[in-house]
C-alpha cells in the first residue's frame, strides 16, 4: 500500500489531482534542495485551508449551538483553528510521516514542529477544497474533527 493511499484512506478522501496532495505535503524547506526546483510548497494551500477550516467550524457551531452568543462562538472556533490543536490533529493523521522536507529541516526535526504540522493539515484541507469543493472539504474536516467537536459542546 502506498503512503499516499494510506493517508487518503485515513482522511476518507481520494484526490483526483494527486499534484494537490503532493503540494499540500511539501514543506517550504524542500524548495532549497536541487530536486525541489519544480515543486511548490504548501504555504499557499495552508492559507486557503485555514480559511476553509474556519468557515466550516464557524458554520457548524452557528447551526449546532443556536443559543450561543457571538463571543462564545468565537472562543469555541478559536480552540479548533489554533496551531497547537491543528498540530495534534495532524499527528493523529500521521502527517509527520508524509511531509516532504529539505534534508536540513528533516535533520532538525521540522516534521515534529507545531507550525509545520498545523500548516500541513490546513494545506490538506485547502487541497481538498480545490480538488473537489467545499462540500467534500466540509465532510472531511467534520469527520476528522468529530471527537473534538463533540467534546466542545
Amino acid at each position: 500500500m502506498s503512503e499516499e493511499f494510506d493517508l487518503e484512506r485515513r482522511l476518507g478522501y481520494n484526490f483526483s489531482h494527486k499534484n494537490l496532495l503532493k503540494e499540500a505535503l511539501t514543506h517550504s524547506s524542500v524548495l532549497n534542495e536541487p530536486e525541489g526546483s519544480d515543486l511548490k510548497s504548501n504555504q499557499r494551500l495552508a492559507y486557503l485551508g485555514d480559511a476553509v477550516i474556519s468557515l466550516i467550524i464557524a458554520e457548524t457551531f452557528f447551526k449546532k449551538i443556536p443559543e450561543a452568543k457571538k463571543g462564545d462562538l468565537t472562543e469555541k472556533r478559536k480552540q479548533l483553528v489554533d496551531d497547537k490543536f491543528l498540530a495534534r490533529v495532524a499527528t493523529r493523521l500521521n502527517l509527520n510521516t508524509h511531509l516532504i522536507l529539505g534534508r536540513g529541516s528533516e535533520r532538525m526535526g521540522i516534521h515534529r514542529e507545531t507550525t509545520a504540522l498545523a500548516e500541513a493539515f490546513e494545506a490538506l484541507v485547502g487541497a481538498i477544497y480545490l480538488d473537489d469543493g467545499i462540500d467534500k472539504a466540509k465532510a472531511v474536516v467534520l469527520q476528522v474533527l468529530k471527537p473534538d467537536l463533540e467534546s466542545l459542546r
